[in-house]
């Protein structure tokens, strides 16, 4: 999951990201369940419908218990969170792994 305040955070990695979810999808693929992408954008900017995965970028924040809760319906075995941003939202992410007895791990860089 990816959340950022404006297309330009998004951009660089777009087309990587639409090459990926397109490999997963061919049935058998060695790469099937590797990755579930959820986009979201926060900021007002409008996102233009020609952006690879332009249908799948969400607007605004996401519904942490909602998201969470996927996670756990749709896994089977260890969830690790892996976090790199604000300082704001380590609380709230490690609070809802906590609950959700997922692996919290935070990268800074």
């Amino acid at each position: 999951m990816w959340v950022n305040r404006d297309l330009g955070s998004f951009e660089w990695f777009l087309e990587v990201l639409a090459a990926l979810e397109e490999e997963q999808c061919v049935v058998g693929a060695a790469m099937e369940t590797f990755l579930s992408l959820h986009l979201y954008k926060t900021g007002p900017a409008p996102l233009s419908p020609n952006l690879p995965l332009s249908s799948s970028i969400r607007h605004g924040r996401p519904d942490w218990d909602k998201v969470f809760q996927g996670i756990r319906e749709s896994r089977i075995g260890k969830v690790c969170v892996f976090y790199c941003g604000p300082p704001a939202l380590v609380g709230v992410l490690k609070e809802k792994c906590i609950q959700y007895k997922f692996e919290f791990k935070r990268e800074m860089f």
